[in-house]
């Protein structure tokens, strides 16, 4: 009996701690089997919209009209040309994402839905690579089991910011960009030293830069921390890179006559720029506050936690560690990425910068939320400290998560489902064919759709003529000669025009017809 006694209070207590184990651990992937399905959910919801809402036929976005235009002019002898001559057309970015979408229009595809479906299946594949990004990083110290809901959980988080859901069925370059750059980040971490493969991840990073040029924080750091690893793979690749690169520079500066360089480089970094315009993008993007401090905590905890942290401070250590492991290789990259992605966030002080810009800041946050994830998934059985810490890390990653979630609305044009929205602007394109002279508008689907070349981009042109870089006389010259039959402009004045131009307007075309949410000017009666 005193043997029974002495052993009976040790089981118990064995018993109870193998209890809070196994109870944990089903709570803690409960947790996370549940986020999954609340992501996977809002997902699908998003999903389902944008398959509906790429065949809109008109303007989402102020900038898709530009893109489309410059989209029928990539390649041509008019690309990246002489903008002191009508129409004026600048070409803020490179070339790529265009000549894809008119590889896509040629299977017969409308040039504007070509356009956001190929931004569409490029934030899928950005959901994928992620996802992919998340799994490699966590194989050498995860199960398959645990890697897979590691993925799933950064797939799917790409969908529920809203930056993502607003540029993601929108004709233009960003996602794109951003998929490359993924792509690149992802061939690199699976690389390690094998040059070869580096090289195509160098690919990816040109396709990034030549489809939008300030695509600069990914390949850096991917370089960077190769270069630590194995300086030799790494200058290999580099050089490829700038072979390839170069070459498309020289081919796009002489088939342009120097166009190319002033077009992408000389009028984008003469914008104004206002610090104080940053901070206020930063503040407006409350909604999504949660998910980036998600992938922020997932930041913090990745670098602590023994597994994951990187155990060497000198530098060599640190070379060996991102050489042997590419557990280590990936948290490197992501963190550098991150930082530099950071600091390029103070671009959203130039005029002309929107919510694109947090973009690719914020789909490198899923990652980091995905591989803590894997390490909740299996550490939650351990019985030590580090199975304590993932087991809280679980925890507070699924409350952040489905705070997030539910703190940030699906995000959508309403437009998509008003079939009256769609029959009055068939009636302002009427409008516009049926009259003798080409017209101004700052809906430049409008024009496009009544088969029209856009005259002008207003809020490019109006950001080179503050700066001196442009001359608006010949404008105000055909403004003032009513060389437009009509002027349609939005009913609140969004400041696109130098107040010159806005002058010339309200006195030569003073005949004013409010429709719907557009305000369409003309000329005197004869």
């Amino acid at each position: 009996m005193v043997g029974m006694s002495n052993i009976l209070p040790q089981d118990r207590s064995v018993q109870q701690t193998a209890w809070y184990s196994c109870a944990g651990r089903t709570l803690v992937r409960a947790a996370i089997l549940g986020v999954i399905l609340v992501l996977a959910f809002r997902a699908a919801d998003y999903l389902s919209y944008a398959a509906q809402a790429i065949t809109y036929p008109f303007e989402f976005d102020y900038g898709e009209g530009i893109v489309w235009q410059q989209a029928l002019l990539i390649p041509g002898s008019r690309m990246y040309g002489d903008i002191t001559h009508f129409p004026f057309i600048a070409f803020e970015y490179p070339p790529v994402y265009h000549l894809v979408v008119r590889a896509i229009a040629t299977l017969g595809i409308d040039l504007l839905g070509a356009g956001r479906a190929v931004t569409l299946a490029a934030t899928t594949a950005i959901a994928i690579l992620v996802g992919g990004i998340a799994s490699t990083a966590m194989r050498e110290i995860a199960s398959k089991s645990a890697r897979i809901v590691g993925a799933a959980v950064a797939g799917l988080m790409i969908f529920t910011y809203n930056p993502v859901q607003d540029w993601a069925v929108a004709m233009r370059v960003d996602m794109l960009a951003i998929a490359f750059s993924f792509a690149g980040v992802y061939l690199t971490i699976v690389a390690g030293q094998r040059t070869n493969i580096l090289c195509v991840a160098i690919l990816m990073f040109v396709l990034a830069v030549y489809t939008k040029q300030t695509e600069l924080p990914a390949p850096i750091a991917a370089i960077t921390v190769t270069a630590m690893a194995n300086r030799i793979s790494a200058l290999k690749a580099l050089a490829f890179g700038l072979i390839i690169g170069g070459v498309a520079f020289i081919v796009l500066e002489l088939s342009t006559g120097g166009g190319f360089w002033y077009h992408i480089f000389e009028y984008n970094l003469n914008n104004r720029f206002l610090f104080r315009r940053a901070v206020d993008f930063v503040l407006g993007q409350q909604r999504d506050a949660l998910g980036v401090l998600a992938g922020v905590i997932a930041f913090v905890f990745l670098c602590r936690t023994d597994e994951t942290a990187i155990p060497a401070r000198n530098p060599k250590g640190w070379a060996d560690a991102t050489r042997r492991s590419r557990q280590q290789r990936a948290l490197a990259i992501l963190l550098l990425w991150f930082v530099l992605a950071s600091a390029q966030l103070v671009s959203l002080g130039k005029f002309g910068s929107s919510t694109n810009y947090f973009l690719e800041w914020m789909c490198i946050t899923t990652v980091p939320t995905g591989m803590v994830a894997s390490l909740a998934w299996d550490r939650a059985v351990m019985r030590d400290k580090p199975g304590r810490l993932a087991l809280a890390a679980g925890f507070v990653l699924s409350l952040t998560i489905v705070g997030h979630v539910l703190h940030s609305p699906l995000s959508g044009h309403p437009v998509v489902f008003n079939p009256n929205a769609i029959s009055r602007r068939i009636h302002l394109v009427n409008l516009i064919r049926e009259n003798p002279k080409p017209s101004l508008s700052e809906d430049l689907v409008l024009l496009l759709r009544a088969g029209q070349t856009v005259p002008i981009e207003p809020d490019a042109f109006k950001e080179l003529a503050s700066t001196g870089i442009w001359n608006q006389r010949p404008f105000l010259n055909m403004i003032q000669d009513h060389a437009f039959g009509l002027v349609i402009l939005q009913d609140q004045d969004r400041g696109r025009f130098t107040s010159e131009v806005k002058s010339a307007i309200e006195n030569s075309y003073p005949l004013i017809e409010h429709f719907e949410n557009y305000v369409i000017r003309r000329p005197p009666n004869p």
